[in-house]
């Protein structure tokens, strides 16, 4: 049986009905593409319920929901941090490793946006930044216990290698070599191997990907409440599409490749992505490892392990505990068994994956465990429990109405006769008479948008506007033009043959301007 949450990716549930269909049809007459298309359809026909709520209003709705601001001396917003009960959640399950990056480009207000998680009472053990000189204070400051990391580079044997092209080229006394060097721990990744899945993000791409996938919700002239109403999109966009994963690791079952009974097992803990990593790390053990060396110490055990890349490893065997450790440490920083330990599992008729190995972040959405150790039900989001009955009414009146045009639309007698209808239950609802929306009502239905009556009292004012280069246009006047077109080099006239600053459809009519 399939989740409630999951049946919208069914196939027999993936199909147009008629009234998608006329809104399909209706919008490629207008130009406007499938993906519009449809996030227009998301709105009208029972889109994104939280739009029309405002922090305070999210707050009201979910105690999971936060949000916190600065102003200046003048009460103007300078910033502005806010975090769902979904963020936060996600932040206790996975916020071990954290990449923070600035580079998303700001807005009218000049204010910088930053997509970050953020630690909500527990730090993170490694996060991961671009080699701002600020950052490094600020949180040896507030992260305390957060090794700090930089982009990343995989040199094997540092130190050697450094001290080898340094003498090659002469760049020992290079101020920005020694720099580097001296900052060594915070980018080289010998100095991590011990640090857990210290190796899980190599540069602050990822950060840089997520602002990309912003950029495609926002805009630079956008105000506070205009980003944030699309920033709640391109969250929901994020979240529908993990949803869709896990339907997929709900419902697909890998098809095994050895016949080793602990690759069924990892096929049904981690999710569908990292199963096939963990498939290949299994496939190389089975076919193209081998050992060439056993050896016994008390109860430890000590194999060489030698791979398709002829490379021979070492893997340590606690017989009492049940512990496996390779050189490679691949499982240290990725949090994956690596091929070697996997050829040990096979040489020891290992059946299932040990559960000290299975780890925190890779199984499939039932299986997970938060690597805070805290409960994550605080952070659930009650906002479509309590969001009231009236946007699920008005999304079916669209859909009824969208349904009867597309049945009358080929009779004019059956238009006319809904037409009737319409306007008789309008006038029982409202009586006689055209309508006209007065001033009020304006204002009730922008309230209604922002989800806020607007208060007497303002206590937060939004920042300034800040004109950058470029923004802004003008009319240019008449002596500019006349400059401007001054400037222009001449060309020949179809109609009159000359090189002049007129073409053939205008040929002429400037002497009768004057």
């Amino acid at each position: 049986m399939v989740e409630p949450k999951y049946k919208q990716f069914m196939k027999v549930n993936r199909n147009l009905d008629f009234v998608h269909l006329k809104f399909a049809e209706d919008y490629v007459k207008a130009n406007i593409g499938p993906t519009m298309t449809f996030n227009l359809l998301k709105e009208v026909m029972g889109g994104y319920d939280a739009v029309g709520c405002t922090m305070r209003t999210k707050k009201e709705l979910c105690d999971g929901f936060y949000y916190a601001y600065e102003l200046d001396a003048d009460d103007k917003l300078t910033r502005l941090f806010w975090s769902d009960a979904v963020s936060r959640r996600n932040y206790h399950m996975f916020g071990d490793v954290v990449s923070f990056d600035t580079t998303y480009s700001t807005n009218r207000y000049c204010m910088i946006f930053t997509p970050f998680t953020a630690c909500m009472g527990a730090h993170p053990r490694l996060i991961i930044t671009d080699q701002d000189p600020a950052m490094k204070p600020a949180i040896e400051n507030v992260l305390r216990g957060t090794r700090h990391r930089w982009y990343l580079l995989e040199p094997e044997e540092f130190e050697e290698s450094w001290n080898s092209v340094m003498e090659r080229y002469g760049l020992e006394e290079e101020g920005w070599f020694k720099t580097m060097y001296g900052h060594r721990q915070f980018w080289v990744p010998a100095y991590f191997r011990d640090l857990p899945m210290g190796c899980l993000l190599k540069t602050t791409s990822i950060s840089e990907s997520e602002n990309s996938f912003f950029k495609r919700f926002s805009r630079p002239h956008f105000n506070l409440v205009e980003f944030m109403l699309q920033y709640g999109n391109a969250l929901d966009a994020q979240r529908i599409q993990t949803t869709r994963l896990d339907y997929i690791d709900s419902t697909n079952v890998p098809s095994p490749l050895t016949e080793l009974p602990f690759e069924m097992h990892a096929a049904t803990i981690y999710t569908d992505s990292i199963f096939k990593k963990v498939h290949v790390e299994i496939v190389e053990a089975s076919k193209n490892c081998m050992m060439t060396h056993m050896s016994v110490e008390t109860n430890i055990r000590v194999y060489k392990v030698t791979d398709r890349g002829h490379r021979t490893w070492t893997v340590t065997n606690n017989a009492e505990d049940d512990l496996y450790e390779c050189q490679c440490k691949l499982y240290q920083r990725c949090g994956i068994l690596c091929r070697h330990i996997f050829f040990v599992f096979k040489n020891n008729d290992v059946q299932l994956i040990p559960e000290i190995y299975i780890g925190k972040r890779w199984l499939k959405k039932p299986l997970l465990i938060s690597v805070h150790s805290s409960s994550t039900s605080t952070f659930q989001d009650q906002t479509d429990s309590v969001y009231d009955d009236k946007h699920n009414a008005t999304n079916k009146l669209h859909t009824s109405y969208y349904r009867l045009v597309q049945r009358v639309e080929g009779s004019i007698a059956d238009i006319n006769a809904v037409i009737a209808a319409i306007e008789d239950v309008e006038n029982q609802l409202f009586g006689d008479g055209s309508y006209v929306m007065s001033v009020l009502e304006k204002k009730k239905r922008f309230e209604e948008l922002y989800g806020v009556v607007r208060p007497d009292i303002i206590h937060a004012h939004p920042p300034n506007v800040v004109k950058c280069k470029g923004s802004g246009s003008r009319l240019p006047s008449k002596m500019e033009a006349a400059k401007k077109a001054a400037a222009k080099p001449p060309r020949r006239c179809e109609k009159c043959h000359k090189m002049v600053n007129h073409n053939s459809r205008n040929c002429g009519k400037e002497k009768s301007k004057k």
